[in-house]
């Protein structure tokens, strides 16, 4: 629960990426409102599974060097 809502900020920059990547695609947009949702849920679950390792990565490192700090 440390990471919650470090996760949920992460997930809110994906769908205003998501979102903002819809907005200028300048492929033509269907009628189907359905289906621009889905594409954008989509695209923001990408952008999170994407961007979340190297949130643990760099979380891990810190922690790492943090410890390593403290010890010597």
């Amino acid at each position: 629960m440390r990471h919650l809502s470090n996760l949920i900020i992460i997930l809110i920059i994906s769908i205003l990426l998501s979102f903002f990547g819809w907005l200028v695609d300048s492929d033509p947009k269907g009628n189907d409102v359905l289906f621009n949702i889905f594409e954008i849920c989509m695209m923001s679950l990408v952008h999170f599974l994407l961007i979340s390792p190297f949130y643990f990565i760099i979380k891990f490192i810190i922690n790492k060097f943090n410890s390593r700090i403290k010890n010597k």
